[in-house]
């Protein structure tokens, strides 16, 4: 899985751009990120999930997922 985002008027709070707590910041910026990882039905509705994703401005982040259906589909 690939994914490219773009985030324009994320908050700012401690210097955290785009954080769940810069939702509450005066500040307006932007942030772009990319994701690559890999994906993995394990079960009946489940899928777990890992990648990289790499913020331009230059740090990365490890992701781990997992995906559950209540359907089991």
């Amino acid at each position: 899985m690939a994914e490219l985002s773009a985030i324009d008027g994320a908050g700012r709070s401690h210097t955290h751009a785009g954080s769940v707590q810069g939702l509450a910041g005066r500040e307006d910026s932007s942030e772009r990120s990319v994701t690559l990882g890999l994906s993995e039905r394990i079960g009946a509705g489940m899928k777990l999930a890992q990648g990289v994703v790499y913020v331009l401005d230059g740090t990365l982040q490890a992701v781990v997922a997992w995906e559950w259906a209540l359907g089991g589909h």
